[in-house]
């Protein structure tokens, strides 16, 4: 028994070294990835979804990964995917595709939906909240794809479009994985973090 365990833990190591590996060397990626969600203008009130969820749902797909768009307005988009049906229990990466209004235009030493990089930084509203953490989630659950592991238990990802103002339908959605959301603020670091739990308590 303690030589399985051995083993196990040892795959599950090499496993966590691999993926963090690939989220280094891809880092440039993330970068872009959270430029592109913040150009989308997901200004909330009212929600305004319906771009960045398929945008989202078409960059998981060219990774072999499927994800699926529930709604009930349109504006109002709630993207689930799920890795692995493995039982009952599970992990949830959740995020949020809206942001605060921008406001005066003018103040903004860049325009707010640019996603302009600079000197190492992304500029634009949402960048920090939560464009930098969505893109940090969506890289490393991909990842979880990409490396060759075995899935225990669920791992959900969920990309809601009503933080802000917990539209009904997120609210029902957040009600059903509340107890199992993790939130990331910070693109690289939190993509390893995340890829590294998920493989953890899912294998």
């Amino acid at each position: 028994m303690n030589g399985v365990t051995s083993r196990s833990n040892r795959e599950k190591s090499e496993t966590i070294a691999r993926g963090i590996k690939q989220i280094e060397r891809e880092s440039g990626k993330l970068a872009r990835l959270c430029s592109d969600l913040v150009r989308y203008p997901t200004e909330n009130p009212p929600p305004s979804a319906t771009n960045i969820t398929r945008f989202i749902k078409e960059w998981l797909k060219e990774a072999g990964v499927r994800a699926r768009i529930y709604c009930k307005e349109r504006g109002k988009e709630n993207l689930v995917s799920n890795l692995s049906r493995a039982g009952a229990d599970g992990l949830v990466l959740y995020g949020h595709s809206d942001v605060v209004p921008a406001g005066d235009r003018k103040r903004w030493t860049y325009p707010p939906y640019s996603g302009r990089v600079t000197q190492g930084k992304i500029h634009g509203r949402g960048a920090s909240d939560m464009k930098g953490g969505l893109a940090a989630i969506l890289v490393a659950y991909r990842t979880v794809a990409q490396v060759d592991c075995e899935l225990k238990r669920n791992l959900l990802l969920t990309v809601i479009p009503d933080e802000e103002n917990f539209d009904p339908s997120t609210k029902m959605l957040y009600k059903m994985i509340h107890d199992k959301i993790i939130r990331a603020k910070d693109p690289t670091d939190f993509a390893k973090a995340y890829f590294k739990t998920a493989v953890e308590y899912c294998t």
